[in-house]
């Protein structure tokens, strides 16, 4: 009966679902992690990020893709259609879509999270999904930290692998179902631009990465409204990437 209160503040569900916001106006910064175990009717997207500000997606969950696993838009629904890492270009576990939108064996845990009324920080493991995948993955791991004043976005991947080095993409969406996004990226980072809103990105690593603009190609003529920034690093077994998003 009553609106909520417009504040910063971290919320954690019972089933590691995340979210920081600063208020529920839609100018405020809410900023979305999907830790938490498998449910029906789900995407691979374990440890994907969603990041809106100043009334714009920035940061985006692009699509809401075929049901059939016959229309090549199905693979939307894993974690190559979705702002999350890739290791050696594959996501983690998911059925191949014959069972149709059922659960899938993945689970994540957030490990830790705490708050004040200037910042959030949360740790999401998902190592096991990825080791369904392969098992000489021994982490994988993201940590975000939300400076809820600036506003700003901080993400922590950290993989690492028992033996045999792999490439790691650490992938972000942009949202331009209205042909209004800019996305463009450098060696050193990304741009991501809305109408009123912009997204500045950063990235380090002693690992040497490169940033990289795509399209998933799956998607025939609609692709351009899905772009996205691949951060992809030299072949490793240990990575700490950081990326450093102020809006």
């Amino acid at each position: 009966p009553a609106y909520p209160l417009n504040r910063n503040e971290l919320w954690v569900s019972e089933l590691d679902r995340v979210v920081a916001r600063t208020g529920y106006d839609t100018e405020h910064l809410v900023v979305a992690l999907r830790s938490g175990p498998p449910a029906n009717h789900e995407h691979g997207d374990r440890n994907s990020l969603i990041v809106k500000c100043f009334g714009q997606e920035l940061i985006t969950d692009p699509l809401r893709p075929a049901y059939s696993y016959s229309d090549p838009a199905w693979r939307m629904r894993l974690t190559e259609g979705h702002t999350a890492v890739l290791i050696d270009g594959h996501g983690h576990e998911h059925h191949n879509g014959v069972e149709g939108t059922n659960a899938s064996r993945s689970f994540a845990r957030v490990v830790s999270h705490d708050s004040n009324d200037e910042c959030a920080r949360v740790v999401s493991d998902a190592t096991q999904p990825y080791r369904l995948v392969d098992t000489e993955i021994k982490l994988v791991r993201r940590s975000i930290g939300v400076l809820y004043n600036l506003p700003a976005v901080i993400v922590v991947d950290r993989i690492s692998k028992w033996q045999g080095a792999s490439t790691v993409q650490a992938r972000f969406f942009g949202y331009n179902w209205d042909d209004q996004l800019d996305l463009s990226a450098d060696k050193d980072g990304f741009l991501i631009s809305r109408p009123g809103s912009v997204l500045k990105a950063r990235v380090f690593s002693a690992t040497p990465v490169t940033c990289q603009k795509g399209e998933m190609d799956i998607l025939g003529e609609r692709s351009g409204i899905h772009p996205f920034v691949d951060v992809k690093s030299e072949p490793t077994t240990d990575l700490t990437l950081v990326t450093v998003m102020v809006l």
